[in-house]
């Protein structure tokens, strides 16, 4: 099986470590996360390494990342160095691993350093009363990566990742496959947040803070963050609904 293998030169010691990544699949580290990808965490003696194993790709999305596009792994690898140069956090990039059976992509593999950042939806799960500074650091974090024109696919709880540090809150995001980058806009940085359940509680202190980072008017930034929610919380449903039917039928 042939295989592209890309290693950060700040990580070429580590190349070892990646061939046996390679050639045993992924049976190495701890298991933290199984479901339509296995990502595992592996003890080095230098520092903590976290693998991302795509391992379900179907045979047109076999087809689009040989020749048309990117890989997951190789998107996630450039996509997180593009964020770092933005001045975005985002774990360090390691290595990527795309391995071919015949002419098509069969697996990849998405290597980088692991971080103690925890999910913010454990942020949000707090009384709004000790989180208010909090969240208005949040909002900055959100629009400075719009005004970066960084719109990453999925900016959702899951994430993005917090840090309370001496000198406020600090963000990172992970799960970076999916991502555009394009021009700057308020709007379109609030459709971004779409995905980012915010109990509706919070809502008034980020878009307020989100505003004042943007200069426009704080109504006029709750209203689009809540009806671009509505819209996705309709279409999920409606996706859901439509799901549970073909289910049904066959």
């Amino acid at each position: 099986m042939k295989s592209k293998v890309v290693i950060s030169q700040n990580f070429s010691h580590l190349e070892r470590l990646i061939s046996d990544i390679l050639e045993s699949h992924s049976d190495i580290g701890q298991v933290i996360y199984s479901a339509r990808n296995i990502v595992s965490v592996i003890d080095t003696p230098e520092r903590k390494i976290v693998v991302k194993y795509f391992k379900r790709i179907n045979l047109i999305n076999r087809f689009a990342y040989t020749y048309l596009r990117r890989s997951k792994a190789e998107r996630a690898y450039y996509n997180s160095l593009a964020m770092i140069e933005r001045g975005i956090k985002s774990p360090n990039p390691i290595a990527f691993i795309n391995c071919y059976n015949g002419l098509l992509l069969k697996r990849s593999y998405y290597i980088c350093e692991y971080t103690d950042y925890a999910p913010i939806k454990e942020l949000f799960a707090r009384p709004l009363c000790d989180i208010i500074p909090y969240l208005r650091d949040f909002a900055r974090f959100a629009h400075n990566q719009h005004k970066e024109g960084i719109y990453h696919g999925d900016f959702n709880v899951s994430n993005t990742l917090f840090k309370i540090t001496d000198s406020g809150c600090s963000f990172s995001m992970i799960d970076s496959n999916r991502m555009k980058f394009g021009k700057y806009s308020y709007k379109k940085g609030l459709f971004n947040m779409r995905r980012m359940n915010l109990p509706v509680e919070l809502f008034g202190v980020v878009a307020a803070e989100y505003a004042k980072e943007a200069g426009v008017n704080a109504s006029e930034v709750l209203k689009y963050m809540s009806r671009y929610r509505d819209m996705f919380l309709r279409r999920a449903a409606l996706k859901a609904k439509f799901k549970s039917y073909l289910i049904s039928v066959r």
